[in-house]
């Protein structure tokens, strides 16, 4: 089977889930068999695709340092090169299918009777619209590629439940539930200047991750345990109304902010005594995953892909319920014998998942659109 695939996740992500997702699928397709996979690309800076030594290198120095302060004109002209390398191969029509991994619909002119599958990640801009720019846009063109859809990858239950829910007109028996792993390995960095005893926090702050909420909730024990410190991995350097939160909650000298590498991330969760998920909504969490890899218990919210994902092996609370959250995280951070079950739970839990599965269930549906 001939794959063309779609390398638009490439260009919107420096790094994150879809990127991975897309770099891991991309890295498999290319050591089966059965498949020949073509990805059009004049460049990206995505740091996954970096490290599996996938990435284009740049076509030419000297053209990068001839926009040098014209960053989003360098990016949009390198876009528009590579739509235009994408096109020429539907033009060329030597695939078989082709395997979309976004939502811009540029590639649908050309298409013709050739199929094409389209991963749905989740309906956050449908059912959160507030957190978003241009959301209007988003999920028309998503609606749009998910209507002309061979095939539809949905990454949970939950994702295809909301589709669905949102979009009853769409046929759900076109619509095949795939899920996603991590990709920490056990190699990770050590990281040797973290505090010894500590709660995590990893990824984007951002609206619906509900970082405000959480704050509030662990404050009481911050305050309370003067060993205990909340690092937050990833997400960038705290805004102006981030270090206000902070102070306010007065423990703004409890609370560590750090990047990572890809390489360090296992480090953060292998130390920590436990990771709180406080979403309001995801599509899978690979997080979840990530910690359970590591021996790091999980408190997360009861709802959207959570339960799917966690199974029996996550600490549960009510969704924005901060006394729940807090006496969920007490009875982890008390309770050692406790503790250690859940970190087993997590292990056997973790399991059950692998990049391996998920490029499986990728074929099965590429072959299902192709026949």
């Amino acid at each position: 089977m001939r794959v063309l695939l779609d390398p638009q996740a490439f260009l919107m992500q420096r790094y994150g889930g879809v990127s991975r997702y897309v770099t891991e699928m991309y890295q498999l397709f290319l050591n089966n068999e059965t498949i020949e996979v073509k990805c059009p690309m004049v460049y990206s800076e995505n740091l996954h695709l970096s490290e599996k030594k996938l990435a284009p290198r740049f076509f030419s120095f000297l053209y990068k340092i001839s926009f040098k302060g014209k960053a989003k004109l360098l990016h949009y002209t390198l876009d528009k090169w590579t739509q235009k390398k994408v096109l020429n191969e539907i033009k060329r029509q030597h695939f078989d299918i082709f395997f979309a991994t976004f939502f811009n619909t540029y590639f649908l002119k050309g298409l013709e009777q050739k199929p094409y599958v389209i991963t749905i990640y989740d309906m956050i801009n449908e059912l959160f619209p507030q957190y978003f720019k241009d959301v209007e846009k988003i999920i028309e063109r998503k609606l749009l590629l998910m209507q002309q859809a061979t095939r539809i990858i949905a990454i949970s239950q939950n994702t295809k439940d909301d589709i669905l829910r949102l979009y009853p007109f769409i046929d759900g028996g076109k619509i095949d539930v795939v899920h996603l792993y991590h990709s920490i390995t056990p190699d990770y960095t050590t990281v040797k200047d973290l505090p010894g005893n500590y709660i995590l926090f990893v990824g984007g702050r951002q609206g619906y991750k509900n970082f405000q909420f959480f704050v509030e909730a662990v404050a009481a024990i911050l305050k309370n345990d003067k060993t205990l410190f909340l690092v937050c991995a990833g997400g960038g350097a705290f805004t102006a109304a981030e270090k206000e939160l902070l102070v306010a909650s007065e423990i703004s000298d409890r609370v560590i902010q750090r990047n990572f590498s890809d390489g360090e991330l296992g480090s953060y969760y292998k130390n920590a005594r436990l990771f709180v998920f406080p979403s309001e909504y995801e599509g899978f969490g690979i997080p979840v995953l990530e910690a359970m890899y590591c021996g790091c218990p999980v408190v997360l919210p009861h709802h959207s892909s959570f339960p799917e994902v966690a199974g029996d092996a996550g600490i549960f609370f009510e969704l924005n319920d901060k006394e729940d959250l807090v006496n969920k995280i007490s009875l982890i951070l008390n309770n050692e014998l406790l503790r250690n079950e859940y970190i087993e739970k997590g292990r056997m839990q973790e399991k059950k998942f692998s990049w391996v599965n998920t490029a499986n269930g990728c074929l099965k549906t590429m072959q299902s659109a192709v026949n």
